[in-house]
């Protein structure tokens, strides 16, 4: 899974990955393998805490993606995790942006998948993203509290993660 990790995120948004490791096998998050006839083919990674999930990492191997495979995983997990609050963070729509096209298709899978825009964004280690989910919003403090139960508050307070308005 590592590769498919290392190769899907840049450094700026991706913690190391025997971190994300210690987390999911501490129960501090669901790290789940994607596999498409026994052949591991991309990955995801979300806390789950009380009736919250961050679908905080999840990537495909990019020699398969455009396959469906994403919108399967996706259906999967919101049927997996029904009846909580989902939701995930993802670059902002900026049509001045490197990889905007990109982005747009991210955004279109998502919304396909039935997420809908929500009114707030996040901050990590200096990165602004949008986010988008189901089950209702999520207020600042219940982010605040789901990333202190995932990585402590020390750690949420060095990395400046925290919900602004947008």
């Amino acid at each position: 899974m590592k590769w498919i990790y290392t190769g899907a995120f840049p450094p700026e948004e991706r913690a190391p990955f025997r971190y994300v490791r210690r987390r999911a096998e501490q129960g501090k998050a669901d790290f789940l393998g994607v596999y498409v006839r026994e052949r591991l083919c991309g990955f995801a990674y979300l806390v789950n805490y009380k009736e919250i999930v961050y679908f905080f990492y999840f990537a495909v191997d990019p020699r398969i993606r455009g396959r469906g495979i994403g919108t399967k995983v996706l259906r999967e997990l919101l049927r997996r995790y029904a009846g909580k609050r989902f939701f995930l963070a993802l670059e902002p729509l900026d049509p001045k942006a490197e990889n905007y096209e990109e982005r747009v298709r991210r955004h279109d899978l998502y919304q396909r998948v039935g997420l809908v825009d929500l009114p707030r964004q996040l901050t990590e280690a200096g990165v602004i993203y949008d986010l988008m989910g189901v089950g209702g919003e999520i207020l600042p403090e219940e982010y605040r509290e789901l990333m202190d139960y995932h990585m402590g508050a020390r750690m949420r307070k060095a990395l400046h993660m925290r919900l602004i308005e947008n």
